[in-house]
């Protein structure tokens, strides 16, 4: 599948996985979440806190250039990433870049949002997101083999001929992954407090 993503997409040693660090699918988690956050008097369920140092990185020129993100995703807030197909297809149609979305406020918000997202809160993201990717190339090196063979026979299944896009991103859900199955698509989150060393990979392959 094509993608928007800023660096180069990674697929796994054994290659059944490819990671995506995109800074439009980033925008989006971040987004979400933030909108989320600014709406404390809605009762929302399954909050996931910003990390204080994006919150310190919120400056008052982001707010103005980001101002409209708050109308425009608050349709979504109350809906849940993976389940709600409303909320889930933005983050589907981002795989293809913002101009696949059919909700212009979204498209117009984002667009407008991201030279001061690239600015503040990007290179930050970026980095955790492609330590992350570092760090499970490098267990998956060792482990994808035995653990995809375990996982197949387990579930009496195979693996898919093609790669499953795994999108890395600085926010998931409250879960800290999630998957859409069409297409087959994994996000992971690499501000997960759980996320260093086993857990994430483990997480991968549950997802």
């Amino acid at each position: 599948m094509p993608g928007t993503s800023a660096l180069a997409a990674e697929r796994s040693p054994g290659g059944r996985f490819e990671f995506h660090v995109d800074p439009w699918v980033s925008l989006h988690h971040f987004a979400y979440h933030f909108v989320r956050e600014e709406l404390s008097d809605l009762k929302l369920r399954g909050r996931v806190p910003l990390m204080e140092q994006d919150r310190r990185a919120v400056s008052g020129e982001f707010r103005a250039a980001c101002a409209a993100l708050v109308p425009a995703y608050r349709p979504y807030v109350d809906g849940s990433l993976l389940f709600d197909p409303a909320t889930r297809g933005l983050a589907v149609a981002l795989l293809e870049g913002p101009g696949a979305l059919s909700d212009a406020d979204v498209r117009q918000a984002l667009e407008d949002c991201m030279p001061a997202y690239r600015k503040y809160l990007w290179p930050q993201h970026k980095r955790a997101s492609t330590t992350l990717v570092e760090n499970l190339q490098r267990d998956l090196a060792r482990y994808e083999e035995p653990m995809a063979a375990g996982v197949a026979e387990v579930l009496e299944g195979v693996w898919p001929d093609t790669p499953i896009r795994v999108d890395v991103t600085p926010y998931a859900n409250w879960a800290g992954a999630y998957t859409n199955t069409s297409p087959a698509n994994i996000t992971l989150a690499s501000y997960d407090r759980n996320a260093p060393g086993a857990h994430t990979l483990e997480m991968l392959f549950h997802e």
